[in-house]
């Protein structure tokens, strides 16, 4: 037996009416949830930055720098780190295969294990050099750059 759609309406449960809100409700929440989350790939973006092949492998200066961790994007793919504030920063120069990830930008070691982020106390091993008179990848003119060797904390 059909139906009309009047009779159908005078027949519906409280259940149905309901069921329409919970579905209702969901979503809505879906709407908001998505609408919110960042843009696919903002949190793996990845940056290149300055890094140097040490030869020997495993050939290290025995230097131990320490500071919170600086660092700026750039609008061409690369990133820069530092430690110090001010007109007093020293750029850091990475072994090869690091890289500058996501959001909040952090240093990620060759295997893309993120190391630690901007804002966060470092220690690092390694050596103070003064920079060859070409730019070092991403960072602005400095007077002094400290070549990484390990992450000690």
């Amino acid at each position: 037996m059909l139906l009309s759609r009047k009779q159908a309406r005078q027949r519906r449960g409280p259940w149905d009416r309901i069921r329409g809100l919970v579905q209702a409700a969901c979503y809505v929440a879906f709407l908001v949830a998505t609408s919110c989350a960042p843009p696919i790939g903002v949190l793996n973006t990845s940056y290149r930055v300055a890094t140097v092949s040490t030869w020997p492998p495993g050939a290290r200066m025995q230097s131990e720098f320490s500071g919170i961790l600086g660092g700026q994007v750039n609008k061409d793919g690369t990133a820069c780190f530092w430690l110090g504030n001010g007109q007093s920063r020293t750029v850091l120069i990475w072994p090869n295969g690091y890289s500058g990830r996501g959001t909040p930008l952090s240093i990620a070691d060759q295997r893309g294990q993120i190391l630690v982020p901007v804002g966060q106390e470092i220690t690092l091993g390694g050596g103070r050099i003064t920079p060859a008179a070409s730019p070092i990848l991403g960072c602005p003119p400095s007077a002094e750059a400290f070549e990484v060797g390990e992450v000690v904390q």
